[in-house]
């Protein structure tokens, strides 16, 4: 499924746009689209020939709605859908030129090698990525190496359905050890609004926000970052104690356990050698 299409004249067309019963040409691999649309069916280009490997025939219909969304929160005729990038062989889920973003939406495993390697080929044009990660694969309790990866970048998460309801937004999470061990709050966020993350942090944060304030380049408004500095004076007493709970007890109970260990062992010894 993908949203682009190119058309007899050699122009890109939007799903919404275009008619049934016409050929039109894939942007990535060239072989003939069709569209499908109808009352309770997004529209959408879809390969003609099903043996196609092109890799936007992987896409499912909430990725494409997680597109749509974006494209229609930035500014109007600023958001390009599916643009490519011949240079690095990639096509951008939503580009925004005017920002120097680039959107990705994932809905699909992926490895920690080819996460690198798309930021890489996007920075190294200049643009910076913002991953949107889709919650039916993602935000579980294990952290795969590729979200552990995600989470120290700008990263955030979707609820958005084959319908379109749900939202863009950011989570309150403490991980350890590649385990998400509590969930929080969930903060919607507006695409259409980012900002540097450039503001040195303030010492009173939790160590939570502090790993936000220094894997991230970007906030955007609704975000934990942008409520951390709409709100300076905010008393974080539960989110340390929510640390302290899962972050440090854990850790003090194991290290008590094998001192008891150790010193069951110590006397069981001193005892046989007297």
């Amino acid at each position: 499924m993908q949203l682009i299409a190119i058309d007899s004249t050699d122009k890109r067309i939007i799903a919404p746009e275009a008619k049934k019963q016409i050929n039109y040409s894939c942007p990535q691999c060239s072989e003939r689209l069709r569209l499908r649309k109808g009352a309770y069916v997004q529209a959408h280009f879809y390969h003609y020939h099903a043996t196609s490997k092109c890799p936007h025939r992987k896409k499912t219909l909430a990725h494409l709605r997680n597109q749509l969304y974006i494209a229609q929160e930035l500014p109007q005729g600023e958001a390009i859908l599916e643009h490519p990038f011949p240079s690095i062989g990639r096509i951008a889920d939503v580009f925004w030129p005017q920002k120097g973003l680039v959107f990705e939406v994932q809905c699909s495993p992926m490895s920690l090698e080819e996460a690198e390697k798309r930021e890489r080929d996007y920075r190294h044009l200049g643009f910076e990525l913002v991953w949107i990660l889709h919650e039916r694969r993602y935000n579980r309790r294990r952290l795969s190496a590729a979200e552990f990866f995600f989470i120290k970048r700008n990263t955030y998460f979707s609820s958005i359905c084959e319908a379109g309801a749900g939202k863009i937004y950011d989570q309150f999470s403490i991980i350890k050890g590649g385990i998400r061990c509590y969930k929080g709050a969930q903060f919607p966020i507006a695409p259409s609004h980012p900002f540097p993350v450039i503001e040195k942090h303030p010492s009173q944060y939790p160590k939570t926000l502090l790993q936000h304030w220094e894997s991230r380049t970007l906030g955007f408004n609704g975000d934990m970052l942008d409520r951390a500095l709409q709100n300076p004076n905010y008393d974080y007493a539960t989110i340390r104690a929510l640390e302290e709970r899962f972050l440090v007890r854990k850790r003090v109970a194991l290290f008590d356990s094998f001192i008891q260990i150790y010193r069951a062992f110590l006397y069981a010894l001193l005892e046989k050698i007297g």
